[in-house]
């Protein structure tokens, strides 16, 4: 499987149009079921899956994937064996990181 990336990283249209495609599949470790959930779309182009005409921003506005890449240190908790303390004080950092951003103006929370 070959992936373009723009912009450094894909943006959630591209992942989705890589699904329907049959780019990526169960066997790159998709779950079925969100295989599933996204052909019922029945997307004709990567655009069409988001809620712009020209596709979604090319930035993100949610701080999703600043949370989820600060996460990755959840499996910290496993490798360094983490105290419940520690464990809570990772919880507030990746949260901090979020929604840091969001008060920065970075990114903007829903309605």
């Amino acid at each position: 499987m070959s992936l373009k990336l723009s912009n450094t990283a894909l943006v959630y249209q591209e992942i989705a149009w890589l699904i329907e495609t049959d780019q990526l599949t169960a066997a790159n470790g998709v779950p079925q079921a969100l295989i599933d959930r996204v052909k019922d779309l029945m997307l004709t182009s990567p655009e069409s899956f988001t809620a712009y005409p020209e596709g979604s921003p090319r930035h993100q506005s949610w701080p999703a994937m600043h949370s989820a890449g600060s996460s990755a240190s959840l499996y910290f908790a496993v490798v360094a064996n983490l105290t419940e303390a520690q464990y809570c004080q990772v919880l507030r950092t990746d949260y901090a990181v979020a929604y840091g951003r969001t008060v920065a103006g970075v990114h903007y929370p829903s309605k």
